[in-house]
Order: C-alpha cells, then structure tokens, then sequence
C-alpha cells in the first residue's frame, strides 16, 4: 500500500498515542502533530477510508490489525534510525529526531535492517564509537559563511582552496559550470591562475576556466 508521508505521519502518531494513553482521541492527535483539528479530521476520515483506522462512536479513535501492523513498522524504522543517528554518529538529539522524522518515510526495510546489524557488528566487536565522535570533532571543518567573504575566482591566487558560493553569467556559462560540477559548495583547488585562463582541480578532475568567465564563479577562500 503506498500511503503518503503525511498519512504515515499520522499512523504513527495515533500509535505512539495510543502506547501512552487508552484512548485516541482527534484532539491529541492534532496536539501530537501540531496542525488543526480540522486537518487531522480529515486525515483520519482518508485512514478510515483505507481501512487503516476506525473512528469509533463518542470520538475514540482506534487503528485496525493493518494500520496497527503499518505504524509499529514506521514507529520501529524511526527509533532505529534515531538510535543509530544519536548513539553511533554522534548527531545532537534535536537534529537527530528531526532527519530520523524525513528519513523513516525513504529508507527500505533492508536498509534499516543493513543499519541494525551494523550497530550489531560494531558493538560486538567492541569497535570505539567514542574514538570514531573524537575523530570526527576534531576533523570537523568549520561551517562557510557563505556571502560573506566571497570574491571572484579569477582573482584567487594559484594554490589556494576555495569552495564556491555562487554561478552568474548567462545560461550558456551556466551550463557550462554545471556540467562540470563547479556547484555551490563544492570545494575545489586553483592549480593555477596566470591572468589569461584559471586551472581549478574538483576531486582527480582538472578544468580550465577562461579568466573573463572566472569572474562569474562565486567563492570563499577557505583557510
């Protein structure tokens, strides 16, 4: 059954409600959700109409044998997700419950399975998670505040690091950008700048950019 992001949304917080309380109820799961009563009315009337949840006399709001087996699936997906995002990665608890939310709707059950055993792995092979956090920390690169300090690429010196900002110039020149790969944020090395034609290496590829078009290419110097 392919049920969209907002319905599973809504699966998934009439069960967790349903874990804490004996009765759902329309109110709650509006609160749970932050969104109107009216909106959450609907939603569960377009449940209803899949046969996911029954909206019983009096208000009560209860999930069938399939709803029920669907959201325990997403509700699942999401604590392993947070689990692994939290605990393994090292990702704050706000930030972590915030991408678990987006990506419990994309990833599939081998993936989350692939994610289980290999917390599973790392833990019994006692493998450091504290190292891998310290590790990481201390090679972390400090966030670029873009706009800022950007200049034109033609007038970086030779040997510097750069990551671009920003793409002018007419479609053409855009496209030539694009298609390879000078994108926003995307970090490259000036090989060269002789004032006639700019040499800027992506990764292993070299591209040679004329100086009058350099000029159309947005970026911060990167210390």
């Amino acid at each position: 059954m392919d049920l969209t992001r907002n319905m599973e949304d809504y699966l998934e917080a009439i069960y967790i409600i349903m874990l804490e309380e004996d009765i759902v109820r329309l109110k709650k799961i509006a609160q749970h959700l932050s969104v109107s009563a009216p909106s959450a009315l609907g939603a569960v009337r377009t449940l209803e109409k899949e046969n996911l949840v029954i909206h019983k006399k009096y208000g009560s709001i209860a999930l069938t044998e399939l709803g029920e087996e669907i959201a325990r699936d997403i509700f699942q997906k999401h604590r392993v997700i947070l689990n692994f995002l939290q605990e393994t990665l090292g990702i704050d608890s706000e930030r972590a419950q915030e991408e678990a939310c987006n990506l419990e709707h994309h990833l599939s059950n081998e993936t989350i399975d692939r994610l289980i055993k290999f917390d599973l792995y790392l833990k019994n092979n006692e493998c450091d998670i504290a190292s891998f956090h310290k590790f990481y920390n201390s090679n972390k690169k400090p966030e670029i505040n873009f706009y800022k300090k950007e200049q034109n690429l033609n007038t970086v010196e030779s040997g510097k690091s750069i990551a671009v900002t920003r793409l002018s110039g007419d479609k053409k020149l855009r496209r030539f950008f694009i298609n390879n790969g000078i994108l926003p944020k995307i970090e490259a090395v000036v090989i060269s700048n002789n004032n006639t034609e700019i040499i800027l290496k992506i990764g292993s590829k070299k591209i040679i950019i004329e100086n009058k078009n350099a000029e159309n290419v947005k970026v911060e110097v990167l210390k």
